[in-house]
């Protein structure tokens, strides 16, 4: 049994180490004042996953209809550039949202 336990307890070392291997590489390509904390990985169909979690918040009343505001041109191309060296197109898309909703957030609150 205690080998079992060893093994779970260096698989769970080694996905936390592989997350901050990969927040850390990602935080080296933000912009200074950002930066990611914690990475959440999700098996299975993604917008299945995000549609049960987006109705659990509208049950609790926690939804919050969104601001839909035009993105200047400037801060569009700025957002390009930095996202520019990230070659895989998903991780690239998933940047370029992160941040914008970093400016979203920050600029509205």
């Amino acid at each position: 049994m205690g080998v079992v336990g060893s093994e779970k307890n260096d698989k769970s070392a080694k996905k936390r180490f592989e997350k901050k291997l990969i927040c850390d590489k990602i935080n080296r390509i933000l912009p200074e004042g950002s930066r990611i904390r914690n990475i959440r990985f999700v098996l299975g169909n993604v917008d299945r996953t995000r549609s049960r979690c987006s109705s659990r918040k509208r049950n609790h009343g926690v939804s919050r209809q969104p601001v839909s505001r035009p993105i200047p041109d400037d801060v569009l191309n700025v957002v390009e550039q930095m996202v520019e060296p990230v070659s895989d197109p998903g991780l690239r898309d998933a940047l370029k949202k992160l941040y914008l909703k970093h400016l979203e957030k920050r600029d509205g609150s």
